[in-house]
This record gives structure tokens, C-alpha cells and sequence, in this order.
């Protein structure tokens, strides 16, 4: 049987195009060190905490996010990134583009 190296080149750049595409991702979705984060809960129980969870990290709440139960917050992400993953909430980057106009980050 003879074997063809165009199905093991396409199947490494298919491999390689999904971990650029991914790692692309993850840069342009990291919450920032400071400033307008988007606090998406993945739970009905994290979506009833998480304003409450963003004001005990010191965050300002600015408006509602464009996923249902979501909170644009305006803070620092060290302070609250581990505790409010542990209750199921996501923190991403958030952007006045992708975030609706209403919030600032001030």
C-alpha cells in the first residue's frame, strides 16, 4: 500500500491553522489587567451572583452585556478572576464594539 504525504500535510496544517486561530483568540478575548470586562455566568445559580460578586471585587457595574445574564464591569481582573470562575462566571475582554455603546471605561 502506498502512502501519500499530501494526507498527512494537510491534516498538520489543518492542526496548526486551529491552534493559531485558538491562540488568536484567547489573546483577543483575555480580559485586560484593568478596565471594561464583560462577566458572562454559565449557571442560573452564577447569573443570580454575579453583580454581587463584581461589587465585592471592587468593580463598577456599567450596563448589561449581550449575553442574557451577562454584566459589563469596569475593574481590576486579578482581584476577582479566581473567585468568580470557582462560581461559574467567565471574564472576557469587553469592548465598546461588541458590547453595546452604554458603557464607559472610566
Amino acid at each position: 500500500m502506498r502512502h501519500f504525504p499530501g494526507k498527512w500535510l494537510s491534516s498538520g496544517l489543518f492542526a496548526q491553522g486551529a491552534f493559531s486561530l485558538v491562540a488568536l483568540l484567547a489573546v483577543a478575548l483575555a480580559p485586560p489587567q484593568s478596565g471594561g470586562m464583560i462577566l458572562i455566568p454559565l449557571t442560573p445559580h452564577a447569573a443570580r451572583l454575579v453583580a454581587k460578586l463584581a461589587l465585592e471585587g471592587g468593580a463598577s457595574l456599567s450596563s448589561n452585556g449581550p449575553v442574557p445574564g451577562s454584566i459589563i464591569v469596569v475593574g481590576d481582573r486579578d482581584a476577582r478572576i479566581v473567585p468568580l470562575l470557582r462560581e461559574g462566571i467567565v471574564t472576557l475582554a469587553a469592548s465598546s464594539k461588541g458590547c453595546g455603546s452604554g458603557w464607559q471605561s472610566t
